[in-house]
């Protein structure tokens, strides 16, 4: 586990994901045909999240001890943030506590090589244990901390989230088939743009596949599963969802209790279980959840992608239509429900059924349209998410992924 750091601004991905920009040495590429190379638009202050190699066969306390020990400084503010308001003494300590024991216990989704990891981590860290653990759990419950310590009740709480600004996803399909994704990953926590690390799992010599995270948290909430003999490919991303149900601290604790993942390892685990598009949307469909989430998603394959608008156990089907009238909690490319095009899916923590109420999604999709089918290409997709209000004043990191190539790039930006 180690890294170089690079300062370039192309890539260049093979079927095994030769990053000429990332950290971590490649075999040569076993196809020139495999080859590709693109310049990012990139703005001043971007730079290129430097890459790791997190070894999978390795014992589960030592995978993360290069990347713990090099970012130990660099994470005290986010931890000390989460340690006043998720720690001894806060508002949050006790359902922080409760989720803990429940993702821990027999039948937890947490398993012994999970708290491995974790300890494994604080300790080449120097932290503690619940450090790690609570860092790990902050999609299942930092939400709460603003709305419950302003004394909103749940139904309060799900009103004033639609003022908050997250991020911002894209699926879209080329005229000629192929299958783009890109993200924009937002959160006001302190200090994330300094621990924002891409990280490639590799088990049995091979690279499954890569993920951007934050050091200290062991799942990811951007990934790509790498395609194998030419079969699979996939990639996803996760954004925060609320509803009055998924801000209520009991029945998050009681979906952790039926084994219930947090959002990091419920993409850690698809991306190690799941080789194709389909078997991943059949998991992200069926997989309990501690809290609700949308999942945007591409394949390799024309029409492979699509929204799941998730609640803790299964996709929201609440809305339907005459195109979709099973309910459109799976929002897929090409479905016929109504939309602003058929080709692409824009999410921006919002029920794609429900009113725009933000400033990110009617100017993403107006950008889309323009653009159309011939012309959307991986670089005007990071082009439309760095400009304004898209790119938000906490925009930690964008990503864009091509699973079909196996391309995956993340950027961290500078804020504004």
């Amino acid at each position: 586990m180690w890294t170089r750091k690079s300062t370039r601004t192309t890539f260049a991905v093979h079927a095994c994901v030769l990053l000429a920009t990332c950290a971590v040495a490649r075999a040569a590429p076993t196809a020139d045909a495999l080859r590709r190379t693109i310049d990012l638009p990139l703005q001043p202050g971007d730079r290129i999240a430097p890459t790791y190699v997190v070894d999978l066969d390795e014992p589960p306390d030592a995978r993360w001890a290069e990347i713990a020990k090099e970012y130990s400084a660099a994470m005290k503010p986010a931890i000390e943030y989460l340690r006043t308001n998720a720690g001894k003494g806060s508002l949050l300590y006790g359902l922080v506590t409760d989720l803990i024991a429940a993702v821990t216990a027999p039948g937890g989704s947490w398993n012994a090589e999970r708290t491995a990891e974790m300890q494994g981590f604080a300790d080449s860290a120097g932290y503690e244990l619940f450090d790690i653990q609570a860092a790990n759990l902050f999609y299942e419950y930092e939400p709460g901390h603003f709305l419950r310590s302003a004394g909103a009740t749940t139904a309060e709480a799900a009103a004033l989230t639609n003022g908050w600004k997250w991020c911002t996803s894209i699926v879209a399909q080329h005229a000629n088939g192929s299958i783009f994704h890109a993200r924009n990953q937002d959160y006001s926590l302190p200090g994330l743009t300094n621990i924002t690390i891409t990280v490639v799992f590799r088990k049995g010599g091979e690279d499954l596949w890569v993920g951007t995270t934050f050091s200290g948290y062991l799942g990811a909430p951007t990934g790509l599963r790498y395609a194998a003999g030419g079969v699979g490919g996939w990639s996803v991303n996760a954004d925060s969802r609320f509803t009055v149900s998924g801000l209520d601290p009991a029945e998050g604790v009681a979906a952790a209790k039926k084994g219930g993942k947090a959002v990091g390892f419920m993409i850690r685990d698809a991306m190690e279980s799941c080789a194709t598009f389909d078997e991943a949307v059949a998991w992200f469909n069926t997989t309990e959840t501690i809290g609700p989430s949308y999942y945007t998603m591409a394949g390799v394959n024309p029409s492979e992608g699509a929204v799941v608008s998730r609640k803790r156990d299964g996709p929201d089907n609440s809305h339907k239509s005459k195109a979709a009238p099973q309910g459109e909690g799976i929002w897929s490319l090409n479905d016929g429900t109504e939309a602003p095009a058929q080709w692409f899916r824009v999410e921006t923590n919002f029920d794609h059924w429900s009113p725009i109420t933000d400033g990110r999604r009617a100017p993403a999709n107006a950008h889309m349209k323009a653009l159309g089918d011939t012309g959307v290409t991986l670089d005007k997709m990071f082009d439309l998410l760095s400009i304004k209000p898209v790119l938000a004043p906490d925009t930690v990191y964008t990503t864009v992924m091509w699973p079909a190539q196996s391309l995956f790039q993340s950027i961290i930006r500078p804020g504004y």
